[in-house]
């Protein structure tokens, strides 16, 4: 399994986004595009739906316990900013092509978002997708409001607490996974603190 890292990306300049590790389920819709002529696995739309779908519900507890770590109240399911992140997790996928991954975040984009990508092996859980943008919190200085030491803007965007809604989608082409959550309101606005 390849692991890249913010700090590894962020050498290949400003259009590309921050990689972290996460593990979720396939995505198997592909608009207008066959899904084998995309290279796309079908594994079933698991975020598809109302919140009762159980990735829905994974999903949201998983955000639930690390906002609860700092006294930030749950999201809520949002189906419609599920559906968001899963049209931009095939569109990854459709982008990235012969052993090239290309993540960027969505251009224009009015919600908050947190990227992952895995190569290799099977794909990854949401919980382990949460986890490993939680893990950035080892960089977050909250005496500062800033990041020290490495990435923590995937964190500070999970914590953030004027976001009351969420929606994720995840896609693999090839043995590249991509995850795509989608934050509303959005974090991460330069001098707020994110709790």
């Amino acid at each position: 399994m390849r692991r890249l890292t913010g700090a590894v990306l962020a050498r290949h300049g400003r259009g590309m986004l921050r990689l972290v590790l996460s593990r979720i389920v396939r995505v198997a819709v592909v608009v207008g595009l066959g899904v084998s002529a995309l290279g796309i696995a079908p594994r079933g739309d698991a975020f598809a739906g109302g919140g009762n779908s159980p990735m829905a519900a994974a999903t949201v507890e998983a955000h639930a316990r690390v906002r609860q770590t700092v006294g930030v109240g749950p999201l809520r399911w949002s189906p419609s900013l599920a559906q968001l992140a899963q049209n931009w997790a095939q569109q990854l996928c459709r982008r990235s092509r012969r052993g090239r991954v290309v993540l960027q975040h969505r251009p224009s984009s009015r919600f908050g978002e947190n990227l992952h990508w895995q190569g290799g092996g099977d794909p990854p859980s949401v919980g382990d997708a949460v986890q490993s943008w939680a893990n950035e919190r080892t960089h977050y200085d909250p005496s500062t409001g800033r990041c020290v030491g490495g990435e923590c803007g995937h964190y500070t965007q999970l914590v953030w607490r004027a976001t009351t809604e969420v929606g994720c989608g995840a896609a693999t082409c090839g043995s590249s996974h991509f995850t795509v959550c989608n934050y509303s309101p959005p974090g991460n606005f330069v001098g707020q603190r994110p709790y």
